[in-house]
């Protein structure tokens, strides 16, 4: 089976609810310093996850049903890892509607990883182009939900 991909997969999803850039405030001794640190932290590995996913997507079209099982399902397992390290965060009160927005957002993209790896392997071409599309409007979801967090934080 193979998917056409969104070609603003990999735009989206350099992503995650940390987002892509860089910021040059400095932490302080106070909540939402201690959050933007924890915050800052997890950035690296999200961008590198989202970097992977839009490769991923991008390059489906040219993978059998076992290697795109295998390799969202890869991914799905990652992201996961990762966003319970984020989920540990306690944003302070001003960023916590948006930071659970965010992660419900992100985890949504995690299920999404899982329906493309599901389809995969069910050899099922709606199934997995159904999951795809998922994924670009869950991404771009996840990004605009993350993008008051940043701009509260300071981070571009």
């Amino acid at each position: 089976m193979r998917f056409a991909s969104k070609p603003t997969a990999v735009a989206l999803l350099c992503f995650v609810v940390a987002g892509c850039g860089s910021s040059s405030k400095s932490t302080a001794s106070n909540p939402t310093a201690a959050f933007r640190a924890g915050y800052l932290a997890q950035r690296g590995p999200l961008n590198q996850t989202g970097t992977a996913i839009g490769q991923a997507v991008d390059g489906a079209s040219h993978e059998s049903n076992a290697q795109l099982a295998s390799e969202f399902a890869g991914l799905a397992t990652r992201l996961h890892g990762q966003l319970v390290k984020l989920s540990k965060l306690t944003p302070p009160a001003s960023l916590s509607s948006a930071f659970r927005a965010a992660l419900a957002a992100a985890n949504k993209v995690d299920a999404d990883l899982r329906a493309i790896s599901a389809a995969a392997s069910g050899n099922s071409e709606p199934a997995a182009k159904t999951a795809a599309e998922a994924l670009v409007l869950d991404a771009e979801a996840m990004t605009s939900s993350a993008a008051p967090i940043k701009q509260k934080l300071g981070i571009k």
